[in-house]
C-alpha cells in the first residue's frame, strides 16, 4: 500500500474540478457518500489557493460534514511552493487523531 502523501498525489492529478462541472450537485452529500461507501474514518479536503470555485464548494459542504459528524481536514497546498513538508504533518496528525 502506498503512503498516504503518494495516494494523495495520485488523487489530485485526477480530481474532480468545479471549474468544469456543467451541472449542479450538492458537494457535501457527494462526500458524504463517498466517506460512508469507503467506510472511511475522515476526509481530506484540497482547495488550491486561488481557486474560488474550490472555496465557494468547500464553504457550502462543511455545515454538511459537521452535521453528520464526519472528521476532515482541508489542506490548501501552494502549486510551485515548497509547503509538502507543512501539509504531510497535518495529515500525519489528522490521521492519528482519527
Amino acid at each position: 500500500e502506498l503512503p498516504p502523501v503518494h495516494l494523495i498525489a495520485d488523487r489530485i492529478l485526477s480530481r474532480y474540478c468545479p471549474v468544469k462541472s456543467e451541472f449542479k450537485m450538492d458537494y457535501s452529500e457527494i462526500l458524504i457518500k463517498k466517506y460512508r461507501e469507503a467506510a472511511a474514518d475522515g476526509i481530506v479536503i484540497f482547495i488550491f489557493r486561488f481557486c474560488d470555485p474550490q472555496y465557494m464548494e468547500y464553504a457550502m459542504a462543511r455545515s454538511g460534514l459537521e452535521d453528520a459528524n464526519i472528521p476532515f481536514i482541508v489542506l490548501e497546498p501552494v502549486i510551485g511552493g515548497d509547503n509538502f513538508k507543512q501539509i504531510e504533518t497535518r495529515l500525519e496528525a489528522f490521521i492519528e487523531n482519527l
